[in-house]
């Protein structure tokens, strides 16, 4: 298991223990943003190594070409050193010569089935790395959308809570600076009033 592997077995294992948010029907979690972040930059990290790997592989194909050409080339070195010993015989010359140049067709051939095989690894890891990568970073958008959405709700029924309260104190308090000034304005119409002392 390579490293990217390692890292999204983590991950799965990390979004399996966390806390279920209440009331979700477990569907949804709560995570912790600083272990997330710190998911997201190990994969970061991992991802050029990644590509630096199949970069490596497929820029050893003139290696391999050339390891593949210099062994044919041994082969009808050593093969032209036996056909000249026998040159007399015509027949025997012709097979060495034939044989020759058969073992450098099957050299070609080996040498290009190499590199074809080497691509084909390289970029079946390529893919297999972004497909990795980018199934972690769906699930985490996810995560993350959640984790919004829900931060959002809890927001706006704490605003709205305050709002209530908020309405209830200033009801109350028209209420009370009302009762305050009716009473103030009877006493001042009963003071205005005369008494039946003054009368007589």
């Amino acid at each position: 298991m390579n490293r990217i592997e390692q890292l999204i077995s983590d991950m799965e294992q990390y979004i399996d223990s966390c806390k279920t948010q209440a009331f979700s029907g477990n569907r949804k979690i709560i995570v912790d943003r600083g272990a997330v972040d710190d998911f997201l930059a190990e994969l970061r990290m991992c991802m050029p190594e990644v590509i630096q790997r199949s970069e490596k592989i497929v820029s050893n194909k003139e290696a391999i070409i050339s390891d593949a050409k210099n062994q044919a080339e041994k082969l009808l070195n050593d093969a032209n050193e036996k056909t000249t010993v026998l040159i007399d015989e015509h027949e025997i010359v012709q097979q060495a010569i034939s044989q020759g140049q058969m073992i450098v067709d099957q050299a070609d051939d080996q040498a290009q089935q190499i590199l074809d095989d080497a691509v084909r690894e390289a970029n079946a890891f390529k893919d297999s790395a972004i497909s990795y990568t980018s199934d972690a970073m769906t699930t985490l958008r996810a995560l993350y959308e959640d984790s919004i959405k829900e931060t959002a709700a809890l927001f706006q029924k704490h605003l709205d809570d305050l709002n209530e309260q908020y309405q209830m104190i200033a009801d109350t308090h028209d209420h009370f600076l009302s009762s305050i000034q009716g009473s103030a304005e009877q006493e001042m119409q009963e003071e205005s009033e005369p008494s039946d002392e003054d009368e007589d």
